[in-house]
């Protein structure tokens, strides 16, 4: 069951823990795209040997994006009122089921427990996670960061539509990330 991060962080630690086991590390950086990109930053909370992270298209905190989905990629407004019922009643479900409080499971929450350098990717026309997720991330972390909006991106198509370019920042950014 996919838990949003909120456990999967742990697994996380865990792949950390064996590559430190039979590899020669360096370094230890993390991409993530969509619910990868929560996870990611997430994961960077409890796992100190993650140095960096980008994090492309990731949701603020599970209930307002619950919200957003239930507003059928539309409005925010109809999750949050015309289908909240329906709303709550999937978050409930995610308590009993998942065995964790989904107001827990927060990127946002996470990027402020623990500096580490994060760049943020969002795209201009994305409609499934709206881009007010990615600046309220970028609006709490701690640590150095970066906002890259790509014009006309949707939802994690930021590398379709500027393939060259997204190389060229995230490979500068974990260089600088490392460097320090």
């Amino acid at each position: 069951m996919a838990t949003y991060g909120w456990k999967e962080r742990y697994d996380t630690v865990a792949i950390t823990d064996a590559l430190y086991s039979s590899e020669a590390v360096q370094h230890v950086g993390a991409l993530g795209v969509s619910m990868g990109a929560a996870i990611a930053l997430q994961s960077a909370a409890v796992e100190k040997r993650i140095e960096a992270v980008v994090a492309e298209g990731p949701f603020a905190n599970l209930r307002e994006v619950s919200y957003d989905y239930a507003g059928f990629d539309t409005s925010p407004w109809l999750g949050k009122t015309l289908f909240r019922p329906a709303t709550i009643f999937g978050l409930n479900a995610l308590i009993e089921a998942g065995g964790f409080q989904p107001d827990d499971v927060s990127p946002e929450k996470a990027v402020i427990v623990r500096e580490f350098p994060i760049f943020l990717i969002r795209g201009t026309r994305d409609h499934r996670i709206p881009c007010r997720h990615a600046e309220g991330i970028y609006q709490a972390a701690r640590g150095p960061k970066q906002l890259w909006e790509v014009a006309g991106a949707g939802h994690a198509s930021a590398l379709g539509y500027a393939p060259a370019e997204y190389e060229e920042r995230v490979i500068a950014f974990f260089q600088s990330a490392f460097a320090n």
